[in-house]
């Protein structure tokens, strides 16, 4: 399996319409660019149904305010929490992500505060697709050489950086209703 330490060779693999192996917070993510062939790409890696959402992540709030439809009073909420783990159910003003929005225009946004994937953003310079690296339905994968095993493909290469300490999935919430989704 490919492999990377530099971000920006990282972000060019992204950009080819790749997948990529990156580090979070907690857990170890598998993601691609919002592009119709990579997200069936990356469904069938994970044996997942491609109407199940993905996360967006983003690397900062300004690209928030850019790419999502959010009302003022709503700002100093995202502010406490990000970045950070915890991702957020918003509804999108931006026709690309149509890709992996619901029906009602839904998506669920994070910006980490991992720093490597944080410089991974910035040199991607587009929002990228995330979830977890493990087959969709099973347990999450934290040994490494495992994950190599699941996602052995010549379209999957691995951004090697280390994990945070979080050790869990991110807390996901509704920022309509405020309502917790997973703790």
């Amino acid at each position: 399996m490919k492999e990377f330490n530099c971000p920006e060779l990282a972000s060019n693999w992204l950009k080819a319409g790749k997948i990529l192996l990156h580090p979070t917070e907690g857990l170890w993510g598998i993601g691609c660019i919002v592009d119709s062939t990579a997200i069936n790409l990356l469904s069938n890696l994970k044996r997942r149904n491609n109407k199940k959402g993905y996360i967006i992540l983003v690397p900062n709030l300004e690209d928030v305010r850019r790419l999502f439809q959010l009302k003022p009073k709503y700002f100093p909420t995202l502010h406490n929490i990000w970045p950070g783990p915890v991702t957020v159910i918003m509804k999108t003003k931006n026709n690309s992500l149509s890709l992996v929005s619901d029906d009602n225009k839904n998506v669920a946004v994070r910006v980490s505060d991992h720093y490597h994937l944080k410089n991974l953003l910035t040199f991607l310079g587009q929002p990228m697709i995330s979830t977890s690296a493990n087959i969709s339905g099973e347990q999450n994968i934290f040994d490494l050489d495992d994950i190599r095993n699941t996602f052995n493909d010549p379209n999957v290469a691995l951004f090697n950086k280390p994990l945070g300490k979080t050790k869990k999935a991110s807390t996901i919430i509704d920022i309509e209703s405020m309502q917790i989704i997973r703790k």
